[in-house]
């Protein structure tokens, strides 16, 4: 099996190719192997599996597994999004699929803004007529809506991290289902910090037009997260 057949994207995520790929890889340039490793699970009906990448990356990468396991996390995790950026943007270019498209740039807006804190890409992920139908109290309209909801949950729950479990996509539409996970150290939901770590579950609606979010509804285990904090 070639290095190009092992890493062609499928109907199916095949991540069992990527021992193959990099034993293959030879002295082809790093970039391009981590495509090759990328394109093993990331496919046209792709949802989310920057975790399983990250770590299949530090397995198998000598020059990763070489760093300490929190630097190795980092440049695992950086080169994904690298690589998911220009697949998004060629998507969109090319005209792929409306499901595809609508799919990679939620995924984007999970892995980048959500839980990496890149709030420079919100200009570039949110419509400039973007409409939040499930808005927080006092929460500003458009982009600034999106990144003060971001802070917020960012500043009060240290090491936030969001899974996005599933996707499904019709037309523009895309639905998510999802939880997050943190430590509870600022005051939210006029609760004080209480150092518990949390894990909260939710359903959400995005519409994407012309490859930016253009509306969302959103639907989260409020009650649960309030228990969780000990305030009910």
């Amino acid at each position: 099996m070639s290095l190009a057949n092992a890493g062609a994207p499928s109907r199916r995520a095949n991540p069992s190719l990527v021992p193959t790929v990099l034993r293959q890889a030879g002295d082809r340039p790093y970039r391009a192997v981590i495509q090759r490793v990328f394109a093993c699970y990331v496919v046209s009906a792709a949802v989310e599996h920057v975790n399983d990448y990250v770590e299949t990356i530090r397995r198998y990468d000598p020059f990763l597994d070489a760093m300490k396991p929190a630097t190795a996390q980092k440049v695992a995790h950086d080169n994904f999004l690298a690589v998911l950026s220009k697949r998004v943007r060629t998507s969109v270019v090319r005209g792929g699929s409306v499901e595809n498209t609508t799919k990679l740039v939620i995924q984007r807006f999970f892995s980048e803004v959500l839980n990496g804190g890149n709030y420079s890409l919100l200009d570039e992920l949110i419509g400039r007529d973007f409409v939040d139908h499930t808005p927080s109290p006092g929460q500003p309209g458009g982009t600034a809506g999106v990144r003060a909801k971001v802070e917020g949950l960012r500043r009060a729950f240290l090491d936030l991290r969001f899974i996005l479990e599933e996707a499904v996509a019709e037309g523009g539409t895309v639905a998510v289902r999802y939880y997050w996970t943190g430590t509870h150290k600022a005051a939210f939901l006029d609760v004080a910090p209480t150092g518990r770590t949390v894990v909260v579950r939710g359903m959400d609606f995005y519409r994407v037009r012309n490859g930016a979010i253009v509306e969302h509804w959103h639907t989260v285990d409020e009650l649960g997260l309030l228990r969780q904090l000990g305030r009910v």
